[in-house]
């Protein structure tokens, strides 16, 4: 027998098991359990799967093997002690770089859920930005949900802020470390198991974490070119792809002065902020900055590699996985951005190609909200509703 046999519904759970489970608010919770009577010689670990009451699928973890390999069980003599659950989202660790434990992802919704969802936010905010969208989505999208931030943004007891590198990380490590982030979410997800079809891969990004956040999905579908893959972002987005014909491509009149030097004042104004802030002493730090602004300057090394890029002259090279996908088809796009804003901080003529995609991807601009606007305080209930409308549209 194998380490675990797969007992599929219909399940006829006892009341007490029910009753034990009504509290719960995370479709298909999945409880560890232990058999009390059993007509084996020893105990076992299961696994139960609930939804709405009922139990979708049953694992049996078996320490000896099963005297029959086809034995039936009766469920009636089952007295299953099920403990106290929580909707704590559960934090894992993964590498970034050189640390084995550098990144931290919060896992929330449904081991069986046919979507796994990636989300990330930018500058200058760590997973503590999208819980509250990420809760919501996980209940209304069937999806096991995965929350990261950029590397170095996190922190923690175990893993303070200060103990990341101290100029920052790359776009590549940047993309190796979402790579390394959706690799917990697909261990950690059952669906395969229990259907043979593999999930919906969902990346859903902010500002910056768009960067390598559409890096990392443009090259995952390069890898992988028959899983679903789709993309959501917020507030930020990239050119059109460097292969896509030029006439499709439409003639849009240049960003004005005024963005132009609104955009490079803030940036430069940003990385400067990092650069000295590698360099204040730690004691003269601590005595006279609070954490919050230090570790917000340190988050700036982004900007810092924005300019180095600029004037060595990288900058097409670094941002060359940053375009909408070769095919809408295969990576379908939403892209919503917030008017309230002095600036946008995406291409226009993407923005355009999107809005006239002629598949589900599209573009859409939200009123009386601004960079944030996923956010409880702006949008959150009207981008979870567009949001789910593009997943559903086939």
């Amino acid at each position: 027998m194998p380490a675990h046999v797969l007992l599929k519904p219909p399940f006829a759970p006892s009341q007490s098991i029910l009753q034990n489970n009504s509290t719960q608010t995370t479709p298909h919770k999945k409880i560890h359990c232990t058999f009390v009577t059993l007509p084996l010689e020893s105990f076992h670990q299961i696994d139960l799967i609930f939804h709405q009451g009922t139990i979708l699928y049953c694992y049996l973890h078996n320490t000896q093997p099963f005297p029959e390999a086809n034995q039936q069980f009766n469920t009636t003599l089952l007295h299953i002690s099920i403990p106290m659950t929580t909707s704590t989202p559960e934090q894992v660790t993964y590498p970034i770089a050189d640390d084995m434990h550098g990144g931290s992802i919060y896992l929330i919704g449904s081991p069986s859920a046919s979507n796994i969802a990636l989300m990330s936010a930018g500058f200058p905010d760590d997973h503590e930005c999208f819980m509250p969208f990420a809760t919501k989505f996980a209940e209304q999208n069937d999806a096991l949900v995965g929350v990261t931030c950029l590397p170095g943004f996190h922190d923690s007891t175990e893993k303070p802020w200060r103990e990341y590198r101290k100029n920052g990380y790359t776009f590549d490590e940047m993309v190796n470390a979402f790579r390394e982030a959706t690799k917990i979410l697909e261990s950690r997800n059952i669906y395969e198991k229990t259907t043979g079809e593999k999930p919906r891969l969902i990346g859903i990004f902010h500002d910056w974490g768009v960067v390598p956040g559409t890096m990392f999905i443009n090259r995952y579908r390069q890898e992988y070119p028959d899983r679903k893959v789709e993309m959501v972002k917020f507030d930020a987005l990239g050119p059109p792809h460097p292969e896509m014909e030029t006439d499709l491509i439409p003639k849009i009149a240049p960003s004005s002065l005024y963005e132009i030097y609104i955009c490079l004042g803030y940036r430069f104004i940003f990385a400067l902020i990092h650069l000295a802030q590698r360099y204040l002493p730690e004691k003269l730090a601590n005595d006279v900055y609070t954490i919050r602004p230090l570790r917000m300057m340190y988050m700036a090394y982004l900007y810092v590699i924005l300019f180095k890029a600029m004037f060595t002259g990288k900058s097409q090279k670094l941002f060359q996985d940053f375009s909408l996908p070769k095919d809408f088809g295969k990576t379908p796009v939403l892209y919503m951005y917030g008017t309230d804003k002095r600036i946008m901080l995406h291409d226009y003529r993407s923005v355009q190609i999107l809005k006239s995609s002629k598949g589900k991807s599209t573009a859409i601009s939200v009123e009386d909200a601004g960079h944030w606007l996923y956010t409880e305080g702006q949008k959150m209930e009207y981008c979870l509703e567009k949001v789910k409308e593009f997943l559903d549209t086939v």
